[in-house]
């Protein structure tokens, strides 16, 4: 077999300024830079189902492997058999209770978090906790921090000011 030869391509000027013009136009995502890609993709209802009834599987699969049984099972987490195997199976039409899920998670000792992924869900977001209460000089300065329409010059005098006064301050500990 002979080796391949690369050929490089050479773009004139003006072709490489159109390119990286079109790719500083291109809308940026704002999603977290920790994310994956099946976190971007939304997630089909039958992929959901699968990935939920894999996770069932692998926590029936531990449980049995502690020898326990589907009537132990079912006390351990007050879901019946029935349910917890069409789970397995992915045989559901609508998606399982929360409740149930989160019971028979805690019975068989197995995070809640992963379920509510593999179901397209994130834990907590139907009862949001309501955001810690701040002072409004800090909330100032946190609308400043993200207005877009503050320079970014404006922005970083902002920072390193808050930088200084954090070295500034020094923590006492209160004496006992």
């Amino acid at each position: 077999m002979e080796p391949r030869t690369v050929t490089r391509i050479r773009l004139r000027p003006a072709t490489l300024a159109r390119y990286h013009r079109r790719e500083r136009s291109r809308a940026r995502n704002q999603t977290p830079a920790r994310e994956t890609y099946r976190d971007r993709v939304p997630q089909d209802e039958s992929v959901s189902r699968q990935r939920f009834a894999r996770y069932v599987a692998r926590a029936l699969a531990d449980a049995r492997d502690r020898g326990m049984t589907d009537s132990a099972i079912y006390k351990a987490t007050g879901v019946s058999p029935a349910t917890f195997h069409r789970w397995q199976n992915a045989d559901f039409r609508t998606a399982p209770d929360l409740g149930k899920v989160a019971t028979f998670c805690e019975g068989l000792g197995v995070p809640v978090e992963p379920a509510l992924r593999a179901l397209g869900l994130e834990a907590g977001r139907d009862d949001p906790s309501p955001d810690p209460t701040l002072d409004p000089d800090i909330r100032r300065i946190a609308r400043i921090l993200s207005d877009p329409n503050v320079s970014n010059e404006d922005k970083a005098l902002v920072r390193e000011m808050i930088r200084m006064v954090a070295d500034r301050v020094t923590v006492t500990k209160p004496r006992s």
